[in-house]
Formats: C-alpha cells, sequence, structure tokens
C-alpha cells in the first residue's frame, strides 16, 4: 500500500491536502477527499484521511467478499458485494471488471457491455476489458463492436499470432466467424508463413460456408442445393488448407485434408473431391472419416464398385463407425441392386436395432418406388427384426397393399389353378392389413376398402376351388 499526496501552502497559517491509496499490487487507487485547514489542525486533517482509510478498507472487504462469492458461483451474493465495492470506491477498476463478468454468468450481457465500457473510461488500455468488451459484444451480435474492440486489444500486440488466434477463437464462439475471420486475415498480412493462422482461416471460411448452406436450405426447400454465397468461402477454405498442405507436407493432420475433399463435394465438383480424398489416403489411410468422404465422392461419380470397396475398408478400421450399412444399403438400391439391398438392410434391422426403423424405411421406400409407381407387384418386403410398432404398422400396409395389388392382378382370368395359387396371397394381404394401426390415415387412404377387397377375393378364390373350376 502506498499514500501518495500534494501539500499546499496558500498561506503562512492555512495548508490543503490532496491524498490517493493505492494498491501497489493491482495499481488501482482510492482518492481521499481534499482536505484543508491551519496549521494548528493538523491532527484532525490527519484523522480525517485515516476515516477516509477506513472507506478504503470497507471497500477492500466488499470486493474480497465479491470475489468469493463469484468463485462459489453465488452469483446474486457477490454482484451485491461488487456493487458495495463500487458505491465506496467508483473508480475500482477490478471490482467493475468482476461486476461485468458476473453479469456475463446471469446471461445479463446487456448490462455487463455497460460496465466494461465504464471501466475503459477508467482506463482505455485496459487489455482484459477491452478482450472482454469484444467477446460480449460478439454474443449481442454487434460485430462492428466486437472487432473494434478486439482490434484495439490487439494494437497492443498487433504481431502476437498466439493473443490474436485466441481472440478470434473467442470471437467465432460467441457466434461471430465473419469477425474472427477479418482478425486472422490481418494476422496473415502480418505473418503470412503462420501455418496455425491458415487452419484457423480454413476453419472459420468453411464454417461460415457451412452456416450459409444451412440457411440457403432451408429458405428455399433445396436439400442439395448450393447457394452461391457459399462458393467464395468453400474456395476459400480450400486455398487455406492446400497453404497448410504445402507447409506441413505429410504431417498435415488428417481432418485438414477431409476439409478439403468435403469442401469440394460441397461445391459439387466431384472429381476434385475423388482426387483430393484419394491423395489423403496415401498418408493417411487408416483414417475411417477420409475413407467416408472418399465413398460419398465415389458415389457421386456412379463408381459403386468403388465406393462399396470403400466402405467395406471403413468396416475394417472402425466396426462401430455410424451408418455404414445404411448408406451402403442405401446405394445398392440407388444402382439397381435391390436383392443385395435387401440383405444388407435386414442384416442392419437384425443386429442393430437402434438402426432397424432407418433399414426399414429405406426398404419401404424402394418398395414403394418399384412397386406401386412401377406396377411391379412382385417386388415386396422381407421379415425384418427390432422395429418399432409404428414402422411395422408402416411395412404391413405397403406389404400388404402390394401383395393384394398383385393378387389381384394374377387372379385373371379366374382359373382353378391361378385360384389355388392366390388364395394364400389374398390371405397373407388381409393379415397384414388387419395390422397396419393409424398408418393408413397418414397417407390418406381408407383401410377398410382394402380390407372389404381382400375378403371378397379370397371368397372368390374360395369358390372357384369348391367348384373345381
Amino acid at each position: 500500500m502506498a499514500l501518495c499526496a500534494s501539500y499546499l501552502e496558500p498561506s503562512n497559517d492555512r495548508f490543503t491536502i490532496e491524498a490517493v491509496f493505492y494498491d501497489v499490487g493491482s495499481g488501482e487507487s482510492f482518492a481521499v477527499t481534499p482536505t484543508a485547514g491551519d496549521k494548528r489542525e493538523d491532527e484532525a486533517v490527519a484523522g480525517h484521511i485515516f476515516q477516509q482509510f477506513d472507506g478504503y478498507t470497507a471497500h477492500l472487504r466488499a470486493a474480497s467478499n465479491c470475489e468469493a462469492f463469484a468463485a462459489s458461483q453465488l452469483w446474486e451474493r457477490a454482484l451485491g458485494n461488487c456493487d458495495d465495492a463500487i458505491d465506496l470506491n467508483a473508480g475500482a477498476v477490478g471490482a467493475r471488471l468482476r461486476r461485468a463478468r458476473i453479469l456475463m454468468e446471469l446471461d445479463r450481457s446487456s448490462e455487463a457491455i455497460v460496465e466494461l465500457l465504464s471501466v475503459l473510461e477508467l482506463d482505455p488500455a485496459h487489455e482484459e476489458a477491452l478482450q472482454l468488451a469484444g467477446f460480449v459484444a460478439g454474443r449481442l451480435g454487434r460485430r462492428t463492436d466486437a472487432v473494434a474492440y478486439y482490434s484495439r486489444y490487439l494494437q497492443f500486440s498487433p504481431g502476437n499470432a498466439t493473443v490474436r488466434m485466441r481472440v478470434a477463437f473467442d470471437l467465432a464462439e460467441a457466434g461471430d466467424p465473419e469477425g474472427a475471420l477479418i482478425l486472422i486475415r490481418e494476422g496473415l498480412d502480418l505473418d503470412p508463413d503462420n501455418l496455425d493462422m491458415w487452419v484457423q482461416l480454413g476453419g472459420y471460411s468453411f464454417s461460415i460456408g457451412e452456416a450459409i448452406i444451412r440457411d440457403y436450405r432451408a429458405a428455399s426447400g433445396d436439400s442439395g442445393g448450393i447457394a452461391p454465397d457459399a462458393i467464395a468461402s468453400f474456395r476459400d477454405a480450400i486455398d487455406a488448407y492446400e497453404q497448410v498442405r504445402a507447409g506441413r507436407g505429410a504431417d498435415t493432420e488428417a481432418r485438414h485434408l477431409i476439409s478439403i475433399a468435403v469442401a469440394y463435394l460441397r461445391l459439387g465438383e466431384l472429381s476434385n473431391a475423388v482426387l483430393a480424398a484419394s491423395d489423403a489416403l496415401e498418408t493417411h489411410a487408416d483414417e475411417a472419416r477420409l475413407w467416408s468422404v472418399y465413398a460419398d465422392a465415389l458415389r457421386g461419380t456412379d463408381r459403386l464398385e468403388l465406393t462399396l470397396e470403400a466402405l467395406a475398408r471403413i468396416r475394417e478400421i472402425d466396426p462401430d463407425y455410424p451408418n455404414v450399412e445404411l448408406r451402403q444399403g442405401r446405394w445398392l438400391l440407388k444402382g439397381e441392386r435391390p436383392a443385395d439391398a435387401w440383405d444388407v438392410l435386414a442384416e442392419v434391422a437384425r443386429t442393430r436395432p437402434e438402426q432397424a426403423d432407418a433399414a426399414a424405411s429405406l426398404l419401404i421406400s424402394d418398395a414403394y418406388s418399384r412397386g406401386v409407381q412401377q406396377d411391379d407387384f412382385d417386388y415386396a418386403a422381407t421379415e425384418l427384426e427390432n422395429l418399432s410398432p409404428a414402422t411395422v404398422h408402416q411395412l404391413n400396409f405397403w406389404r400388404g397393399y402390394l401383395v393384394l395389388r398383385g393378387a389381384i392382378t394374377e387372379q385373371e382370368p379366374r382359373t382353378l389353378d391361378l385360384a389355388r395359387s392366390t388364395l394364400p396371397k389374398f390371405q397373407q394381404a388381409l393379415r397384414l392389413l388387419n395390422d397396419v394401426g393409424d398408418y393408413p390415415s397418414t397417407v390418406n387412404v381408407e383401410i377398410r376398402q382394402q380390407l372389404e377387397a381382400a375378403q371378397t377375393y379370397i371368397e372368390i378364390q374360395e369358390a372357384i376351388i369348391r367348384r373345381g373350376r
């Protein structure tokens, strides 16, 4: 603790004292109210300073309590003690900064930024306050202000890449990757060979591109479209990660190489995606995620056999890699190999109960496309296991519907042999259609009519068999 004072003697018998207590460790100050007296009142003036010191110790006590309660996450009690400390010493930077942090914990960001501005009025070069102000402004969506605070912060150490990257990360975490991108670009202007900043540039560019695509697809309903505004972001991501690969060679992390291939996928440049993934596999052949991206790229170029080989490699590396079999089944269906697809998806339903409904959904969708839309009534689902009741009802409906329509066509011209061969099919259709729950209402089908039709055709076939003709 230090007491700094000035002593003025405006006349021979009068004097004035202005004093400030300083905490040498923190640099904070506590101003004593100026006092004056004559030379016979020196003890009274000293008593005034001592009383003021009592106020300072009360401030320190309140500030200490604020810190202790904050450490225990008792935010409201901490806030009250911070308020007391500030009431006793309005120029207390530490108490105001702590109060701002508490307000952030209480999700009162608008109040926190006001408190941080008070700190910056007291100390315009307070680096922690500038950094926090940038973070809170970003959280509030005030990107311009956030970048301005961070830029002021970096004025004290513009070439410090570690600080710059940490600040950019904070800004991105606050929901402002565009602001983070600005800071990293400025850093690369100062240090163009910094590969860590190139990594961040690639990551932020990629994230921005993904966000643009999500918003575009949500607004347009185009699930596979690429928003024009996203193209530049993915190009920037590719260029940034290529800089990293050029600098680190075989030591480039797989995730960065994966991002290059995925960026090409997002751009619809499938051949480039295949090449990027293939090049990366030369140095990271045991990365299941990289093989997965490679498979996606190959599938887009209609190379089914190579795609299936890539999926098989994923299973070798990581037998628990998610959705490999589902993807295999889907791609076999699209590759006009339905029998193989049914085998794969039926095995998924049997061995992976959590994916059974998803496997059944693929089969039902394909059966609908092939069976209903193409009038191929012999195409129907096999038995599947581990399905939820809702999926069982859906599957039963479409199987019963397809079997019924197929048998109706097959039973003409109503010969004895046809009656004998189609009667079991009508009976099967009736059993299935009696176990469909509420599903028919979701596709605007009157199930009663289907049941009556099945029963009528059963009676017709039975009558033909009884007559023997």
